[in-house]
């Protein structure tokens, strides 16, 4: 059995789903893909098996895995003890250089996740519209709360154009009203 197999079967007896977030099930082939390190735009398996990082960790690591940059960057936060959860000069010094180099962006706020980051714009959006509904692309992914999990993965069949009673959600256990949200 390969390592990558083994793992998955372990992680299923403490993970739901034997994964953090269920989009990384592969279901190609029936099993998250556990990886033991990465350099560059390369990663290696737990079976040594090399892959091209298409997926950037969604961003995070569009420099490359381990960029120098970064490292240092890393690395000067963490002797300053990285205090995360409250405001500090860096904050400010990249919000300045962002609205400095983005002509329409006037001030900002960063998030926790793309999550929370689409969720504060819907209710930005709601608070200057006035209104309740928001435009959410059918088969994208727009976060995690329920007023856009729905159609995410929805069934091929399932999709177009036709008016269907309930979207398709993307989990159970979603407040299936949301949709008229």
């Amino acid at each position: 059995m390969s390592r990558v197999t083994e793992q998955y079967r372990r992680a299923c007896l403490s993970l739901a789903g034997g994964v953090s977030s269920s989009t990384r099930v592969n279901r190609a082939v029936g099993h998250a893909l556990y990886f033991d390190r990465a350099a560059g735009c390369r990663l290696w398996d737990l079976d040594g098996k090399e892959y091209i990082d298409l997926c950037c960790s969604h961003g995070a690591t569009l420099l490359g895995h381990g960029d120098s940059r970064i490292r240092q960057a890393v690395e000067a936060a963490l002797n300053r003890g990285a205090p995360c959860s409250y405001e500090n000069e860096q904050q400010a010094e990249l919000a300045e250089l962002l609205c400095d180099v983005i002509p329409c962006l006037e001030r900002l706020r960063f998030t926790g996740s793309g999550t929370e980051a689409t969720m504060h714009c819907i209710r930005l959006a709601r608070a200057f519209a006035g209104r309740a509904k928001i435009l959410k692309f059918e088969g994208n992914f727009h976060g995690y709360h329920d007023q856009v999990m729905f159609a995410i993965g929805t069934p091929a069949e399932q999709l177009g154009p036709e008016e269907r009673p309930t979207p398709f959600p993307g989990s159970t256990g979603m407040l299936l009203d949301y949709k008229n949200k």
